[in-house]
C-alpha cells in the first residue's frame, strides 16, 4: 500500500518545519537576550548618572540648599 497525497506532504514537510521552529527559537532567544542586555545597560546608566549627579556638588552647596538657608536666616 503506498502512503497517499496527504501522508507524503506531511512526511516532506517535516524537515522543513523542525529547521523553521529551530530557527524560531534561536531568533526568539536571541532578541530576549538582547532586549535584557539593553534594559541591563540603561538600568546601569541612569544609576551611574544619578550617584554622578548627586556627588558633583558638596553636600549644601548646591542653589536650592542656599537660598533655602538664607530664607530662614532673614
Amino acid at each position: 500500500m503506498q502512503p497517499s497525497e496527504d501522508e507524503r506532504a506531511k512526511e516532506s514537510k517535516s524537515p522543513d518545519t523542525a529547521k523553521e521552529m529551530t530557527m524560531n527559537s534561536f531568533a526568539s532567544t536571541l532578541y530576549r537576550d538582547v532586549t535584557c542586555a539593553a534594559a541591563a545597560v540603561l538600568i546601569t546608566l541612569v544609576f551611574s548618572l544619578s550617584f554622578v549627579q548627586s556627588t558633583s556638588v558638596a553636600p549644601g552647596q548646591n542653589a536650592h540648599a542656599i537660598a533655602a538657608h538664607q530664607a530662614l536666616r532673614a
